[in-house]
C-alpha cells in the first residue's frame, strides 16, 4: 500500500463521525471449540494482518488531508475469562475506543468460555474496513492457523461509488439531479427509536451486544417463507425490523410516523478478494407504520426496492454525495454533529459468511475445522450512532441464521437491548410459521 494513500470519502466520514461515547467500531464474533493453541492463533492473526495493510495502519492528517500511514504493529490478542462483567477494568481496556492517530484500528479479544470452548471477537474501526473485508480477514486467519495458503488477493480494484440521479429510498422517485434527491431525502426525518428511560443495572459480560441464533430447521423455514412470497431473507429481516420498531415505539407511547432503515450495500466486484478496505454504500428504506401492517406486502415492497437498488447501483449515490462534501472536512464534521436522526436503525446482512471467508480448511457437518478446532458460529454487528440507536447484524453460518442487536448504551439497558432483538426474531419467525 502506498505510504501516502488518502482516506477515501467513506473512510473519512467514519473517522469524523466518531465522538466520545460513540466509537465508530463494529464487532465480528467467532465461536469455536477444541484444543486451542493461543500462541498459534496470535501468530495467525499477525500473519493474516500483513496481507491487509489497512489493518496495520494509523490515520494521520497532513497538509493535503488525511492519509494512511503503515506501521509495524500487529493486531493485539487480548485473552479474557468469560466471567468478567462489563464494568471490569480489564474488559473496558479490551474494548476501549481506538486512537487512530496513534494505533491501527483493529484488536482481537479471546473469551475463554469454558474448557475447550472459546469466542474470538474482532473489534474494528469502520474507517479501516467494512464487515465483508473483516470476514475475508477471518478466513485468512483460520487458513493460516490450519497451515493452508489463504486465497490470493487482488489489490487496486476499489469502487468509489456511482453517479446516478435517482433516490435510493424510493424506487418510484427519480429527481433530475443529486441535489434534488438529497433535499428530498433530508426533508423526511425518520422517527427515532423510543427510549423507555427505565434503566436496569448492567449485568452482562463484556460484549455490548446480544446474539440470537436460529436452528437449521428454523433457518430453512425462514428461507422457504422468503422464496414462497418472492423475496430474499434480507427483505424478511428488514420487514421484521420495521414491524418490531413500530411495536416497540407504540409500547413506549411514542408511535413512529416514519421508519427508516439504513441498509449497507456492497459495491465490490463480484467474486474478487482484495486487501481490507471499505467498499460499501448506503441505501435508505422508508415506510410508514400503516405500510408495515401487512407483513407480506411490506416484505414484497422491500424486495422490489432492493432489486431496484442493486440493478441501478443506487447505493453509490451516498458515496457520490460524500465525495463532494470531503472538499470541506469541517462541513462534514459539522453535519455529523447535527441533532438529527438519519435513520431509525441500521440493519446489515452479510449473508452466508463461509463463501466470503473462504477458509481453506476441512469441514465437518458444514462447519469449518481449522486444525483441531470446530467453528460453531459467526456473528457480527455494525456500530450505533447518536439518533440511530439500534444496529442489527445478520449472518448465516453452517445453515444457521444469527441476529445480533446492539443498542445505544446511553439510552437503553441490557434488558431492553435483548427485548428488541427478541422482538425482531419473533417477527422474522412469524413469516415461517404462517403468522405474518
Amino acid at each position: 500500500m502506498n505510504s501516502r494513500e488518502s482516506l477515501a470519502p467513506f473512510d473519512l466520514l467514519m473517522l469524523l463521525d466518531e465522538r466520545p461515547g460513540y466509537p465508530m467500531c463494529f464487532f465480528m464474533e467467532t465461536a469455536f471449540s477444541g484444543p486451542l493453541n493461543v500462541s498459534k492463533l496470535r501468530t495467525a492473526i499477525a500473519t493474516a494482518a500483513r496481507r491487509h495493510p489497512r489493518l496495520r495502519s494509523r490515520a494521520e492528517r497532513g497538509p493535503n488531508g488525511w492519509h494512511w500511514v503503515p506501521t509495524e504493529t500487529d493486531p493485539p490478542l487480548i485473552v479474557l475469562p468469560s466471567t468478567l462483567s462489563a464494568d471490569n477494568d480489564r474488559c473496558q481496556a479490551a474494548f476501549r475506543a481506538f486512537h487512530l492517530r496513534r494505533e491501527p484500528g483493529i484488536r482481537a479479544v479471546l473469551f475463554e468460555e469454558s474448557t475447550d470452548n472459546y469466542s474470538l471477537v474482532l473489534q474494528l474501526h469502520h474507517s479501516v474496513c467494512d464487515g465483508l473485508a473483516a470476514l475475508e480477514f477471518l478466513g485468512d486467519v483460520w487458513s493460516i492457523y490450519h497451515g493452508s495458503e489463504p486465497p490470493r488477493l487482488r489489490p487496486g480494484l476499489i469502487r468509489e461509488g456511482r453517479s446516478t440521479p435517482t433516490l435510493p429510498s424510493a424506487p418510484s422517485a427519480a429527481p433530475n439531479d443529486q441535489a434534488s434527491a438529497t433535499w428530498t431525502f433530508a426533508s423526511y426525518l425518520p422517527s427515532r427509536l423510543a427510549c423507555s428511560n427505565h434503566k436496569t443495572p448492567i449485568t452482562s459480560n463484556c460484549r455490548p451486544y446480544q446474539t440470537i441464533r436460529l436452528s437449521r430447521q428454523e433457518t430453512r423455514a425462514v428461507q422457504a417463507a422468503a422464496t414462497a412470497i418472492g423475496t430474499a431473507v434480507n427483505d424478511l429481516t428488514i420487514a421484521a425490523g420495521m414491524r418490531a420498531l413500530c411495536r416497540w415505539n407504540s409500547r413506549q407511547g411514542k408511535p413512529a410516523k416514519l421508519v427508516r432503515i439504513n441498509m449497507p450495500v456492497s459495491l465490490r466486484p463480484v467474486g474478487c478478494r482484495q486487501p481490507a478496505t471499505n467498499q460499501i454504500g448506503y441505501a435508505f428504506l422508508d415506510r410508514t407504520p400503516k405500510a408495515c401492517e401487512s407483513a407480506v406486502g411490506l416484505a414484497q415492497s422491500l424486495a422490489a426496492a432492493s432489486r431496484w437498488i442493486r440493478a441501478t447501483g443506487a447505493a453509490g449515490i451516498f458515496l457520490d454525495v460524500l465525495k463532494r462534501l470531503v472538499r470541506w472536512p469541517w462541513l462534514l464534521r459539522l453535519l455529523t454533529r447535527l441533532p438529527l436522526s438519519l435513520s431509525t436503525a441500521v440493519i446489515s446482512n452479510v449473508g452466508n459468511v463461509q463463501p466470503r471467508m473462504k477458509a481453506r480448511v476441512p469441514t465437518r457437518d458444514g462447519r469449518d475445522c481449522p486444525g483441531e478446532l470446530v467453528i460453531t458460529a459467526v456473528a457480527g454487528v455494525p456500530p450505533v450512532r447518536p439518533g440511530t440507536a439500534l444496529a442489527v447484524g445478520v449472518t448465516c453460518y453452517a445453515g444457521e441464521l444469527a441476529i445480533t442487536a446492539l443498542t445505544d448504551p446511553a439510552e437503553f439497558s441490557d434488558q431492553e437491548n435483548n427485548q428488541l432483538g427478541e422482538m425482531l426474531v419473533a417477527e422474522l419467525l412469524a413469516f415461517s410459521q404462517g403468522r405474518a
